[in-house]
């Protein structure tokens, strides 16, 4: 069998998820690498950490296919006592390939709202919340039907996805209509309800989201970042289905951020 390079793994991946439907101001795509590099095993995360590189490195990976942009913002030092600068050099130092996809996964068929409409068990799906991509116009968010209750939604979460800390803001109304983008998606509030939800559901929603919300009606429930850990397993399941790779999804990094409460 031939061998397969990284650009065969970047065409399979960009034709599924094209870069040119992520969003203007996102950075998807190669981060670091050589596209004439053979690939052999390949790592699927949500983030690229110090953890995730030090895995890579100890077994023998070298590919990296993240949801959230490696290089996101612009590099002015290389300073390699700052930690982040250290890990590109780990990087590179050990010639690993780091491949991102981000908002072209997130608005994509089969991409991460899809993934959480199916993990929620929406029915009768579609597109909600418009968003500017590189070439047009695409629905960035999700909404079907639902059975469940909100605390049933909210048990999936934890069970599913092993998410201790979720924040809800009730109306106390029946839930039909779910809608979802997953990541920061306060931006969204709004034009999710005027599409008719009943419930929408993101990540990262700060206390004047919520206040505003709160005054015009709406449910919200803030799932975090986390929920997007989907995107390592359903992209590691995809590859290994298509390509002859070994892959394996990330499920290393929890991030503990504890709440603490008066006794």
């Amino acid at each position: 069998m031939s061998e397969i390079r990284l650009s065969n793994l970047m065409d399979f991946l960009e034709e599924k998820y094209p870069l040119n439907d992520a969003m203007t101001w996102d950075h998807v795509g190669l981060q670091i690498g050589d596209p004439t590099r053979v690939v052999k095993k390949v790592f699927t995360t949500l983030d690229v950490t110090p953890s995730v590189v030090d895995h890579a490195v100890k077994n023998g990976f070298d590919t990296i296919v993240s949801h959230h942009p490696l290089l996101f913002h612009s590099i002015q030092s290389m300073n390699l006592t700052i930690p982040r600068n250290e890990m590109y050099q780990k990087i590179i130092k050990n010639n690993l390939n780091v491949y991102s996809m981000h908002t072209n996964f997130d608005v994509g068929t089969n991409g991460m709202n899809d993934g959480l409409a199916e993990m929620l068990g929406l029915t009768n799906v579609e597109g909600i919340c418009p968003v500017k991509t590189k070439q047009g116009v695409k629905s960035i968010g999700r909404m079907g039907d639902t059975q469940l209750t909100v605390d049933e939604i909210v048990e999936k979460f934890k069970s599913r996805l092993k998410i201790k800390m979720i924040r809800l803001l009730s109306n106390y109304k029946p839930v039909r209509k779910v809608g979802i983008v997953g990541g920061a998606g306060a931006e969204f509030i709004t034009p999710a309800f005027n599409s008719g939800v009943d419930l929408f559901i993101t990540g990262d929603v700060k206390y004047h989201d919520f206040l505003d919300a709160q005054i015009a009606g709406y449910a919200v429930l803030d799932v975090g970042h986390v929920a997007e850990k989907i995107f390592a397993e359903r992209m590691a399941i995809m590859i290994n289905k298509n390509l002859n790779l070994t892959v394996e999804a990330n499920d290393l990094d929890k991030m503990e951020i504890l709440y603490l409460e008066d006794k």
